[in-house]
């Protein structure tokens, strides 16, 4: 979406992007952006590390609800987020976009039913992990087909978009339905339905480690492709 390829219908062309604007102003944009970028990274890493100290020698649970009421909210911030890129999708047709909206609307569904699996510890994490994985992977996804211009027919873009909610949405209700296939989640020793407000001491999972690891890794990639991307084109 440069600015000679927006749309007049385009969603993002009224709130993210302004063809009036100059390269001064751009520019400027630009650098207040990389700022606060760095800010923000530094404060999520002095939290991290000062959390880190603070409870290694404590063991720490949830509170329940307010956990579900806060995962409540990113999910719906995901699925707004969603939203916009589907009307950006049905204007532009590009496959890049159509990736990125699987992106936001797996996260926000599985955060929805991440966030009300209390009763069960590896729904609870499971559902989590598979949110993070299931957007990192469509954003990487999305990130490597960026500078694909092919336009799919609007008959394709609708029964895309139609079969990618209903996969995920079944795929979360048969997971919630059926968790005993899924791996242990926590090395507890316990049940599947162990309630996650429970003080329970263990460590998590291979499986799970290795899921949030490739999501990390997923989402750093497809992060500095996306910006390297911008950098050379000013395609937002």
């Amino acid at each position: 979406m440069g600015a000679k390829n927006i749309r007049a219908d385009s969603l993002i062309t009224n709130i993210v992007y302004h063809l009036d604007y100059s390269k001064s102003k751009i520019s400027e944009i630009r650098n207040k952006f990389y700022w606060f970028s760095g800010i923000a990274v530094g404060v999520i890493l002095l939290l991290s590390v000062v959390s880190h100290f603070i409870s290694r020698n404590n063991i720490f649970w949830i509170d329940t609800a307010t956990h579900s009421l806060f995962e409540s909210y990113c999910g719906i911030i995901s699925l707004i987020i969603a939203y916009v890129i589907y009307r950006e999708y049905r204007s532009s047709g590009k496959i890049s976009n159509f990736l990125l909206f699987l992106g936001f609307f797996s996260m926000g569904v599985f955060d929805f039913f991440h966030a009300y699996s209390n009763h069960c510890a590896t729904l609870f994490v499971w559902f989590h992990s598979l949110s993070a994985f299931s957007g990192a992977l469509f954003f990487l996804l999305s990130a490597l087909s960026i500078r694909n211009n092919a336009k799919a027919p609007p008959w394709l873009r609708h029964t895309l978009v139609i079969s990618g909610i209903t996969v995920i949405i079944i795929s979360a209700v048969i997971i919630s339905k059926f968790p005993s296939p899924l791996p242990y989640a926590v090395t507890i020793g316990g049940t599947h339905h162990t309630p996650v407000n429970l003080p329970v001491v263990g460590e998590f999972s291979t499986s799970t480690i290795i899921f949030n690891i490739l999501s990390a890794v997923f989402f750093l990639f497809s992060g500095l492709y996306f910006f390297r991307y911008f950098r050379k084109t000013n395609d937002v």
